[in-house]
């Protein structure tokens, strides 16, 4: 059976900080989670912290300044060389508090320490650096809906093998070089947050980066600067904008996720009950609202936020 320690810090995560701190605690044990507290001061953030610190997670708050997030792979690159010699396990994982961990085998999704140790299994003692197979990121209005990417850079290692770490966990060199295999571990990433908490996190996390971002045009700000790719959560006008930018397509439903969850306990992050109806045909929405349809909105963003509570047909 593998083993694995789990890296993340954050700031004020307080609606992932609680389904992410269970989740991993109960597959790979609380005492295996390490969570780099980088200044958190939202009350609801502090007690989420507090919660999974006395479920038996250790959380570190010495590192609490916008340097320290700047050096956050040096930072969790030296935490696993201490868990190396303190607290070893097969595998090291520097996460981010929106990923969370699971399998695929034959193209079927896992979210169980049997199937991820599977999975596991064939890469104890390797020497390369792992790489995450594919993530499946969130929608942000069809809670349990996912978009499979096979894009994916971020790392992880075997034991002792990590050498170095960027701030992303993007670029990764074991004591071996840089070799990468792709292995079949995914994330889970809800990447896209509702439009006021997105916006917020981008600004924050940009800021150590960029400290007058609030002064600067966003197109003027260089492209290669470490969260680089938050920029593009500044750039819509409106919620609507925002929402209406992922339509229905090439998302697929993932149950098996918040059934994971829903077993221990907790919800899909950011979920608050609102589904569209059972039967609801985005095109048929479309093709009966031609207005919704003309301006290029997306079917299930407007009739969520909108078409429900002016009555519109969506059969």
């Amino acid at each position: 059976m593998s083993t694995a320690n789990i890296f993340m810090m954050c700031k004020n995560e307080a609606d992932l900080l609680i389904p992410w701190g269970i989740y991993h605690g109960e597959i790979f044990g609380y005492k295996n989670i390490t969570i780099i507290d980088n200044g958190t001061d939202d009350p609801k953030a502090i007690i989420a912290l507090e919660k999974i610190e006395a479920m038996g997670a250790k959380v570190i708050r010495y590192f609490n300044k916008p340097e320290h997030f700047i050096a956050k792979g040096e930072i969790i690159n030296k935490l696993i060389s201490d868990a190396e010699r303190d607290n070893p396990t097969d595998f090291y994982f520097p996460l981010d508090c929106d990923e969370f961990i699971g399998a695929c085998i034959n193209e079927e999704l896992f979210f169980d320490l049997e199937n991820i140790n599977f999975v596991l299994a064939p890469y104890k003692n390797d020497s390369r650096v792992l790489m995450i197979g594919r993530a499946y990121d969130n929608h942000p209005i069809l809670h349990g809906y996912f978009r499979p990417s096979d894009d994916q850079r971020k790392c992880f290692f075997a034991h002792s093998t990590c050498y170095m770490l960027d701030h992303g966990f993007h670029v990764g060199e074991s004591k071996a070089g840089n070799i990468r295999v792709k292995t079949n571990i995914l994330y889970m990433h809800y990447h896209y947050k509702p439009y006021n908490i997105i916006v917020d996190h981008a600004r924050a996390k940009l800021r150590p980066f960029l400290p007058d971002i609030d002064h600067r045009e966003l197109n003027t700000i260089p492209k290669d600067i470490a969260g680089s790719h938050l920029l593009g959560h500044l750039q819509h006008e409106s919620a609507e904008e925002y929402y209406s930018s992922f339509g229905d397509e090439n998302y697929m439903y993932i149950p098996q996720f918040g059934c994971a969850l829903s077993l221990l306990g907790q919800s899909l992050p950011f979920y608050n009950g609102e589904r569209c109806p059972e039967g609801f045909n985005p095109e048929k929405y479309l093709l009966v609202n031609k207005d919704i349809r003309n301006a290029g909105q997306s079917a299930t963003s407007h009739y969520l936020r909108h078409g429900r509570f002016e009555g519109r047909q969506w059969f």
